[in-house]
């Protein structure tokens, strides 16, 4: 891929140092989940380094799993007086990780969408 560093200018083609992805805590209308990769990198000529985005993607979505996964997890929460993020996770597909899932419950929660609590691992319904 071709970097250019954004201290010095200086162009070359190369691969960040690491790299890591970032998960969008919830969907877009279409239930699609924004992945971003982000990356370090190292200039070879000044040696500073910084933060930067290598790709970003959408998964998922209604085309290939009906409903967005924000209403089935709100679904799911109102079913359930207490149910486990493992259990959340397996219900919608194992798609998720438990952090997301978390970040969503949270989000709901504060939004009013969804009145409970999570105590942990566990969501508990008011």
């Amino acid at each position: 891929m071709r970097i250019v560093c954004k201290y010095c200018g200086h162009v070359w083609d190369g691969e960040p140092e690491r790299t890591w992805t970032l998960t969008a805590p919830f969907p877009d209308k279409e239930g699609r989940v924004t992945i971003t990769v982000m990356g370090i990198f190292r200039c070879p000529v000044c040696g500073r380094s910084w933060r930067g985005v290598v790709a970003k993607y959408k998964a998922g979505g209604e085309a290939s799993g009906g409903r967005a996964w924000r209403d089935r997890l709100i679904e799911i929460l109102n079913s359930a007086t207490r149910i486990t993020l493992n259990e959340i996770a397996e219900k919608l597909g194992g798609k998720f990780k438990k952090e997301s899932i978390a970040k969503a419950i949270s989000y709901l929660i504060r939004s009013g969408q969804v009145r409970g609590r999570l105590e942990g691992d566990v969501f508990v319904r008011e």
